[in-house]
């Protein structure tokens, strides 16, 4: 089933569009005092109230973008998406500097200032709408304009912010979301001249890729969450029934695997045919390691996962 058909930036595109943020962050629409923190403020609680508005639209969306189910993205991803987004709009009119002690003929203070144009690269796993959020809300509470690329895998949440974001009042060109590949549109960002920040979410080898990359350029600001996995630690004397339990919030046995928006669903599809096959890898690693048959290993597993396969497929138009 085709869900959508994205365009893929090419270099060229990319450099264009990152001309807009670095043009639109030294105007009087976004830059330090220009736009006063309450403004900023204001701007995120208008986001905050569409994204409420179109609650059930985000978390279909989400469904869709990588097989999350339904309920799972209503209850949890867009909803905490939104408190992120509440939660920034507290501060942007908090952000003080200090008046330093010092002799009375001389006046010492520090003033926060936005860096200026913000690149940012988001994975697909688990919670794009909520990783985009996190790495939106601080940028835009301070007064920084973005360039952001959301996974090829999970672009739709993003692209339906990004006309949340311009529904919300926030002028063009202050947030612009870029869909492509890591080796064209994240390696523009990683080395583009005019971006002075870049935050990643992913791999500790493409964050390698990136700290490098910002370091030829021109030496701008690198934050990296590399790696995660959510790993379990079972210690000898656990509850294995328990253990099993918490780290697939239900006994496995037990989990429904099908249609995403079917009431009573625990997990749909996989995002992709590649992460379908990482899956199966794992799960035939696994059971070489251990010269057994584990729980995730059975045929149940391998049945419950090939069910999935039909909603994953996806295309990029060039």
């Amino acid at each position: 089933m085709l869900l959508a058909e994205m365009w893929q930036a090419q270099n060229l595109l990319v450099l264009r569009y990152q001309r807009c943020p670095a043009k639109r962050f030294n105007t009087r629409a976004t830059r330090g005092l220009h736009c006063p923190g309450a403004r900023r403020a204001e701007l995120l609680g208008n986001l905050v109230r569409l994204m409420d508005k179109y609650h059930d639209e985000l978390s279909a969306l989400k469904a869709l973008d990588n097989g999350k189910t339904f309920a799972w993205a209503d209850k949890a991803d867009v909803t905490s998406s939104m408190e992120v987004i509440k939660y920034y709009a507290g501060w942007a009119d908090k952000i003080t500097g200090q008046t330093l002690e010092t002799t009375e003929k001389k006046m010492i203070y520090t003033r926060h200032e936005p860096l200026g144009v913000v690149g940012q690269i988001i994975p697909w796993k688990g919670f794009p709408l909520l990783m985009l959020t996190w790495k939106v809300g601080p940028t835009l509470a301070t007064g920084n304009a973005i360039v952001l690329k959301p996974s090829e895998f999970t672009p739709l949440t993003a692209i339906r912010m990004c006309g949340l974001i311009q529904e919300a009042g926030f002028p063009p060109g202050v947030v612009n979301i870029i869909t492509g590949y890591g080796h064209t549109v994240g390696a523009a960002i990683s080395s583009h001249m005019k971006i002075e920040k870049v935050a990643f979410t992913g791999s500790t080898l493409v964050g390698r890729k990136i700290m490098e990359a910002a370091t030829k350029s021109n030496l701008k600001d690198v934050t990296l969450e590399l790696g995660g996995k959510s790993p379990n630690i079972i210690y000898d004397d656990a509850d294995l029934d328990q253990a099993v339990n918490w780290a697939a919030f239900a006994k496995s046995k037990s989990i429904r695997v099908g249609d995403p928006f079917e009431i009573g669903i625990d997990q749909g599809p996989q995002v992709s045919q590649q992460q379908y096959d990482r899956i199966i890898e794992y799960i035939d690693s696994g059971k070489k390691m251990a010269r057994q048959s584990t729980l995730v290993g059975t045929g149940m597993a391998r049945r419950a996962i090939s069910s999935t396969r039909p909603f994953s497929r996806r295309r990029n138009l060039i």
